[in-house]
């Protein structure tokens, strides 16, 4: 079947790590007669300065073709893309905007439509996906044999994704980073499943609370920090902190939220990230920005509410840290960061806030990505 009868069934599953706890390197066995999408958790930044490679592969350990001819495809999708149910579609059709490779007619895939590319994929085969930053290019694999370039002037941040349909058995490998004209041993892994709150780097106070939520009732700050490492050069990493429960009564910062260093050496101290005892970058509660025991306009200092999601992006390429507020951006909030670093967060008194990781993020602005300012340096 071609690329433009691609069919869709009545209801879709979503393989994300977001949601379902999915990691994009991993072994995915799929059933069923609805589109399931897995995407990374950080996007690729398009037109990269000074350039880069990001690879992966994606091994068909069984791939069928009976019932529907697209069967796995391949690529990338915009970072705007939100996997949901009702997108029952596969990465490069309408409603799930990107540029791919359908495995089971050897197309490639962009808006819908479809064009000659490769022979059909079969089983025990790999797909290698190769994104070059400088030229905004796509190309494919066949184990390991280039396929030529699919598509160019990729201007877009892009997420790294795959979609199956029907009883399919593929295998995703880590995504990896070269800079240009680098030999392969120096590729550097990015971390790029989503993470969650490390189980021993946390405030003796936290409480689990159901559906992967943190709280604490106790009048001294409390501190998780993330279980990834955030390494230079990887991509750019975006998750959320949802404030389920913020109580600003007896503490006007109530919840801190951002980034420490990688070596963060965890103490039970009574304060938050980014002041004196804690190492840190991070916007609190009230609007305002926190760095070395000192708070700094941020915007217009508009306070966040119960309900708010305090959107949060790395970019480990730029060395920025910009936030958002229900996933409108705020501005870049630190530049000049020194990697690699962690993600934290501190709360006190009753709070109880969900760490949502990945969260995409929509595409900077002209007007978001110009620093606000008060803007921070590391420096």
């Amino acid at each position: 079947a071609k690329a433009s009868a691609a069919p869709a069934a009545s209801s879709a599953a979503v393989l994300s790590s977001s949601s379902d706890g999915h990691v994009f390197h991993q072994r995915i066995r799929s059933k069923g007669t609805s589109w399931k999408t897995i995407l990374a958790s950080a996007s690729i930044p398009p037109l990269l300065p000074g350039g880069g490679v990001f690879e992966w592969e994606v091994e068909l350990k069984s791939i069928n073709v009976n019932k529907n001819t697209f069967a796995v495809v391949v690529g990338v999708v915009t970072s705007d893309f939100e996997p949901r149910p009702k997108v029952n579609q596969p990465v490069g059709w309408k409603s799930a905007r990107g540029w791919a490779l359908v495995a089971g007619s050897g197309e490639k895939l962009h808006h819908s439509r479809g064009a000659e590319y490769t022979r059909p994929f079969l089983s025990g085969e790999r797909i290698g996906v190769r994104f070059d930053t400088k030229k905004g290019s796509l190309e494919f694999s066949r184990d390991g044999v280039s396929l030529g370039v699919a598509f160019d002037k990729i201007r877009n941040p892009v997420y790294p994704a795959v979609s199956c349909i029907q009883s399919q058995d593929i295998r995703i490998s880590p995504i990896a980073f070269r800079l240009p004209n680098a030999p392969k041993d120096t590729t550097k892994v990015g971390g790029w499943g989503s993470f969650t709150w490390d189980r021993v780097q946390r405030g003796s106070s936290i409480m689990e609370v159901h559906g992967g939520g943190i709280s604490t009732y106790g009048s001294a700050w409390q501190t998780v920090v993330g279980d990834r490492v955030f390494l230079e050069n990887t991509g750019i990493y975006s998750w959320g902190i949802a404030l389920v429960q913020l109580e600003l009564t007896k503490n006007t910062f109530g919840a801190v939220v951002g980034v420490v260093p990688a070596d963060f050496k965890f103490c039970d101290a009574n304060q938050p990230i980014g002041w004196a005892s804690l190492p840190g970058k991070a916007i609190i509660a009230s609007g305002k920005l926190l760095r070395g025991g000192k708070c700094c306009d941020y915007g217009n200092n508009t306070p966040f509410r119960a309900g708010d999601v305090i959107g949060v992006r790395l970019d480990t390429h730029a060395k920025t840290l910009e936030f958002f507020r229900n996933k409108a951006p705020l501005g870049v909030a630190f530049s000049g960061l020194k990697l690699p670093l962690r993600a934290a967060a501190s709360i006190v008194h009753k709070q109880h806030i969900t760490l949502l990781s990945p969260l995409p993020l929509p595409s900077r602005s002209t007007s978001s990505s110009s620093a606000s300012s008060s803007s921070s340096s590391s420096s």
